[in-house]
């Protein structure tokens, strides 16, 4: 197995064409206005999770469990990388990778928040091609979560990452998405990166998590 496996070799899932990144250096909630000849006035603009933390995983095929630890922070719960590990192998030494299942096992259930409350986590698959699970709208899942300051997790060429941020414009013929950005826990890449029209169109996982 690859060393930053996540998913078995799903069928990569086909979303929307990403158009090419404008170059625009707005900030998360900013919106720059741009001219396109021919075509008129639109806008760049970019939505997402501010403060959100990426830990490095802390093996080899941990990518899965810092992404849970990640979202898991943003809401303010503490838990580690082992506890993840430890709820679904029994065992915080095991050093692998996870199914969707697996990860749902990790999230699902009641966990202590930092100002004492307790709180039922529960992950939400939208995309899980090994198990047949495809969400025909999942890119506007996407979009209400990043709008909602909530990152999401992706699967994609056997690697886990967050979604934090997406590019857009909007103009006369309508809204068009950019990029998708990316944080990254494996120690050797980018912490910061955006996906590569090819990790675009081999997603073949995406969740979300819902705090009641």
């Amino acid at each position: 197995m690859k060393r930053r496996n996540f998913l078995s070799g799903a069928a990569g899932a086909a979303l929307t064409a990403l158009i090419p990144t404008t170059g625009a250096t707005q900030s998360i909630g900013q919106c720059l206005p741009r001219f396109i000849p021919n075509i008129g006035q639109v806008r760049d603009c970019r939505i997402g999770v501010t403060n959100l933390s990426m830990p490095v995983q802390q093996c080899s095929q941990w990518c899965w469990a810092a992404c849970c630890q990640a979202i898991f922070d943003h809401a303010n719960i503490s838990a580690t990388q082992w506890d993840f590990v430890g709820k679904v192998f029994g065992n915080t030494n095991t050093c692998l990778p996870a199914t969707g299942p697996m990860m749902k096992q990790a999230i699902d259930g009641f966990w202590q928040m930092r100002n004492g409350a307790t709180a039922f986590a529960q992950m939400n698959v939208v995309m899980d091609t090994d198990y047949g699970i495809y969400h025909p709208n999942h890119m506007s899942v996407i979009w209400n979560e990043l709008r909602n300051n909530r990152a999401v997790i992706s699967g994609s060429m056997n690697h886990a990452v967050l979604i934090h941020a997406l590019d857009y414009t909007e103009g006369p013929l309508g809204t068009q998405t950019n990029a998708l950005h990316i944080r990254d826990p494996w120690p050797q890449s980018p912490n910061f990166s955006t996906y590569t029209a090819q990790q675009f169109n081999n997603i073949n996982f995406l969740a979300t998590l819902q705090l009641s």
